[in-house]
């Protein structure tokens, strides 16, 4: 029997807000036929991935040697920028995170519709600019979530806790550095969306099992000694979407198959 799962489950973009309920039925009514299905998600309205998916599906064959080429030809760009106006989607609602040059990086922090304007050139034109410019190395943060579906979602017993984290660009996502504490912080404690002892098997138990990791995710003697240390009552999530890179609070310590990591709110670099 092989096992499904479903990476970063979640009802984005407007279109999609409010179906969670729906999406989890799909899993449910799998599971019922005996199939082993499970998901995961992260804490945030927003995600973040490369640019080149605003562009429309039937340029992607190919790769991206081939994507490249058809940014270069003056007819099939046309036929991009078109059918990329088509979609009517909301531009404002992409920031762009990650440009590797320097002289793009004034960009960086920017939605589509602010840099465009920054440009004097239109969207489309500006997207497909930006990608030949960069070699399509761009990344984006999209705010394109719905902050009910998300909780609904991390509450099914068949979730796990993921952060999808990128370590690139100047200002990415801050589930990289906050999703866990955020869990912990916010879900729990001060939302009380999921118990203590929920939400941190969703974050060690659950994963671990699900990868056959049978020596990882529990505290017990003969295991893989991986711990962290925490205050329930004062952990919380500091990075935000201006400040990404910022540590979470109220974490002491961390072990990693024995070796200390963190020691007293330090990374041991």
């Amino acid at each position: 029997n092989v096992k499904v799962h479903f990476s970063h489950y979640a009802a984005n973009s407007p279109a999609n807000w409010g179906q969670s309920k729906e999406m989890l039925a799909i899993v449910d009514e799998a599971r019922k036929r005996g199939l082993d299905v499970t998901f995961d998600s992260y804490p945030y309205i927003a995600t973040s991935t490369t640019m080149i998916l605003l562009l429309p599906r039937w340029v992607h064959e190919g790769g991206p040697d081939a994507i490249l080429e058809k940014l270069r030809q003056p007819k099939t760009r046309d036929k991009i920028c078109a059918d990329m106006r088509a979609t009517c989607l909301d531009w404002d609602r992409f920031v762009l995170s990650s440009l590797p040059t320097k002289r793009n990086k004034i960009y960086v922090g920017k939605n589509l519709v602010e840099a465009a304007n920054m440009a004097g050139k239109e969207i489309p034109e500006f997207v497909c600019d930006l990608l030949l410019e960069e070699d399509l190395a761009v990344n984006y943060v999209g705010f394109t979530g719905n902050e009910e579906d998300i909780r609904i979602i991390m509450k099914h017993p068949c979730h796990i806790a993921c952060s999808d984290g990128l370590l690139i660009g100047d200002r990415p996502h801050p589930r990289t550095w906050g999703t866990f504490a955020r869990y912990l912080g916010v879900y729990s404690r001060e939302l009380g969306i999921l118990s203590l002892e929920e939400i941190i098997r969703h974050m060690t138990a659950a994963p671990a099992q699900r990868l056959s990791l049978n020596d990882h995710g529990l505290v017990k003697e003969g295991l893989a000694a991986d711990l962290v240390v925490f205050n329930p009552q004062t952990v919380i999530d500091k990075a935000t979407f201006d400040e990404p890179k910022t540590h979470p609070i109220g974490i002491d310590y961390v072990l990693v198959n024995g070796a200390v990591v963190v020691d007293k709110g330090k990374h041991t670099g």
